[in-house]
């Protein structure tokens, strides 16, 4: 009903005036994400409000409002929970949408495919159970008491006591001619603390394929921490630093030279910047991956379901096959 309603809106009215959701005017300046999208290529979770006329959408990011200005076609994925009215179940409710307004296309309006499994580039594997240890209270009383207790909580398993984190031994070093392949991480700027966490797991998927851990990054700030940290190899995009520019930038050096596999931080500026990088690839991507493998030469990306109690395993069919974590 979501998608419908907001649909048939569209096809009513060319603006909306006055405040958007949250109380934001639409009109009002937004952050700007560069120049104008190509054709096809952005898409977003639509809160629902569209100037029609200059084909301007708002998307909701997980910090921010971003209006977006695209060209036609566009793939849009719509939250329901923002459409008004909200999730309506009722069929009296859905009766007074114009069905003339609505156009529904199945796989083959739009072409050969391949549609389905067999135009995915990763496939889903065997499903594992985790034995979750969760202390299983309900929280009661005002907003600031939940998150006192929240953070008691934390404090009583020792979330906050640095000394209680054991010294990590040196990280992996690949060994021989690094023919394998490289396992490329996308390092986010200003992310230095997450980025060593990344380059300590390439290099350890690296040791495992015989490959090489290389970073691409803006700017470098201590080069020494970096080979420690497990970097073979740097790939400097100086002064380059949106995750659209930085897609656009690597997508020749990764068609040219194929990774093993490239590694994001599954922040908003990684999953858009994999995102991006996947689809101009042809590459298969695993969002918010908890866990990394290497069977049979393959990456195994461990993808948690079930609020964490489910992990399964996905694997790329592509050449080059990627994970945000």
């Amino acid at each position: 009903m979501g998608p419908s309603a907001l649909w048939a809106q569209l096809g009513r009215r060319r603006h909306r005036s006055g405040p958007g959701p949250g109380g934001r005017d639409p009109q009002a300046p937004l952050t700007d994400r560069g120049p104008r999208a190509p054709p096809g290529r952005r898409h977003g979770a639509l809160p629902g409000w569209v100037a029609h006329d200059d084909r301007v959408t708002l998307l909701e990011h997980d910090d921010e409002w971003v209006r977006a200005e695209v060209d036609l076609p566009v793939v849009v994925s719509c939250a329901e929970r923002l459409c008004e009215p909200c999730k309506v179940k009722e069929p009296e409710a859905w009766a007074t949408v114009n069905e003339n307004l609505v156009t529904v296309i199945g796989a083959a309006a739009l072409g050969d495919g391949p549609w389905g499994a067999d135009g995915s580039p990763t496939t889903v594997g065997p499903v594992r159970v985790l034995e979750v240890d969760r202390a299983g209270e309900r929280l009661n009383g005002t907003g600031p008491e939940q998150v006192n207790r929240v953070l008691q909580v934390l404090d009583n398993r020792g979330a906050f006591d640095r000394t209680a984190v054991e010294a990590t031994s040196e990280v992996a070093r690949p060994e021989g001619a690094g023919d394998g392949g490289e396992v490329v991480v996308l390092g986010e700027p200003d992310r230095l603390s997450q980025t060593g966490e990344l380059l300590g797991t390439a290099a350890r998927l690296a040791a495992e394929i015989g490959g090489r851990a290389a970073l691409a990054v803006d700017t470098v700030v201590d080069w020494e921490k970096l080979s420690s940290q497990g970097a073979d190899k740097v790939l400097r995009h100086r002064g380059v630093t949106g995750a659209e520019d930085v897609a656009h930038l690597l997508t020749d050096r990764f068609a040219d030279q194929p990774p093993w596999a490239v590694l994001a931080p599954s922040t908003a500026w990684g999953r858009e910047a994999a995102a991006r990088l996947a689809a101009r690839l042809d590459a298969g991507l695993t969002g918010d991956a908890v866990g990394l493998e290497v069977r049979d030469g393959r990456l195994v990306a461990l993808k948690p379901a079930f609020g964490g109690r489910l992990v399964a395993e996905v694997t790329c069919t592509s050449r080059i096959q990627m994970a945000t974590v």
